[in-house]
């Protein structure tokens, strides 16, 4: 049996030719369905997942980079550690495997070694940090640049975007 994880509009909110509180999106463990918008029929969403030796202490939901060595890293926005490839699924110690997720939705239910705080903040865009190693934030203006990473679609769930470097 699959287990989905389902997300709904609010109970008072309905959608053309549905339900309040219908699915929006359901996902079982690598296959995504999102709907591209309320009139039209859900389309897949990849996902990518890998793994690498870690060189850093790293925590489920950190974002990584790859090293010259080929091993995973905490990333920070700043010069090279800005090259976002995803974010990690377990914890890790170095020298051990990091498995982590290049695309798709990353689910915790606590991100407090990520944002600094147990849930994310729905409807937000999430930025590699520049000041720390590892760590993401909603407000990127301080930086002379940022990188997108991902797209918090409720408390528990980053949708992981395309890496997109921003100048401010």
């Amino acid at each position: 049996m699959t287990n989905l994880i389902e997300f709904k509009r609010g109970l008072n909110s309905t959608r053309p030719n549905g339900n309040p509180g219908e699915p929006l999106f359901a996902t079982d463990t690598n296959d995504f369905y999102i709907g591209t918008d309320l009139l039209h029929a859900p389309k897949r969403i990849t996902v990518y997942q890998d793994t690498k030796e870690s060189d850093d202490t790293i925590y489920a939901g950190q974002p990584l980079y790859i090293n010259n060595s080929g091993h995973v890293q905490l990333a920070k926005a700043i010069f090279p550690y800005q090259q976002v490839v995803g974010l990690a699924l377990n914890n890790t110690n170095p020298t051990f495997a990091c498995n982590y997720q290049t695309s798709g939705i990353v689910t915790l239910t606590n991100w407090t070694n990520i944002i600094g705080t147990i849930d994310l903040a729905p409807n937000t865009t999430y930025f590699l940090d520049f000041n720390n190693f590892g760590k993401l934030i909603t407000d990127p203006t301080n930086a002379d640049y940022s990188v997108q990473v991902g797209f918090a679609l409720d408390n528990n769930n980053l949708d992981i975007t395309n890496r997109f470097i921003y100048k401010l």
